[in-house]
């Protein structure tokens, strides 16, 4: 009761690693867990973090970032419940895909009855950087009772090319201005990490994602920014 806890939870593994990992929180009264799931490494990796809020007053944030190049495979299945009155919930995941791997994010939110006054809020953004790239998103709430405020929602975008053409002004070629917003929105997502280290060695793979797409035309029709 009344802890906090943050966690960085960042994985590395070489190419051709398979990672599955599973991750379970407790949360008591007027405690708080924030943890922050970067996936960047592995031919298939899975995370599954489950966090139940079983005292009045519990919290948690849960950030995700997970970078997919070539065929590799990234999953984080989360399952938050709200097991007692006046709980709160925050989700970001972040994904960036290239080549022809392919991302799956499932985040379950549960209040059951009895659970009033819960917060959740749940939100996944993905960037598809090429048409051979793929994200599977499925946020889901399931609500059993009143007096809550969820909110769920996904979004599916290449980069915004204003913001590439921008860059592209200022004298940078396309690739190089793909790049650069890469490496920004990476480092942006990464703020529960502590090592510097690791939070370049991240921003350095998500923006050696921008050469396989930098080729791709840009069709502002079907896609919209995030």
């Amino acid at each position: 009761e009344g802890a906090q806890l943050t966690h960085a939870y960042v994985q590395e593994q070489s190419i051709e690693a398979v990672h599955v990992d599973s991750v379970f929180v407790s949360c008591g009264e007027n405690s708080s867990y924030t943890a922050q799931v970067v996936q960047v490494g592995g031919r298939i990796s899975r995370v599954n973090l489950k966090v139940m809020l079983e005292g009045r007053f519990a919290a948690t944030a849960v950030k995700g970032l997970t970078l997919g190049t070539g065929g590799q495979l990234g999953d984080l299945h989360s399952a938050i419940a709200h097991l007692s009155p006046d709980c709160s919930s925050q989700q970001e995941h972040y994904n960036a895909v290239s080549g022809r791997a392919r991302v799956v994010f499932r985040g379950a939110v549960q209040v059951p009855l009895g659970s009033d006054n819960s917060t959740a809020h749940q939100l996944c953004r993905s960037l598809l950087l090429e048409n051979t790239a793929k994200v599977d998103v499925s946020p889901t709430l399931e609500i059993f009772t009143d007096e809550v405020e969820c909110t769920h929602g996904a979004t599916i975008a290449d980069l915004d090319d204003e913001m590439v053409f921008y860059l592209q002004s200022r004298g940078l070629d396309r690739m190089q201005a793909r790049s650069l917003l890469l490496e920004g929105w990476a480092l942006d997502t990464m703020s529960q990490v502590p090592s510097k280290r690791s939070k370049r060695r991240v921003a350095t793979k998500a923006s050696r994602l921008a050469p396989e797409a930098a080729a791709r035309p840009a069709n502002l029709q079907s896609f919209s920014s995030i």
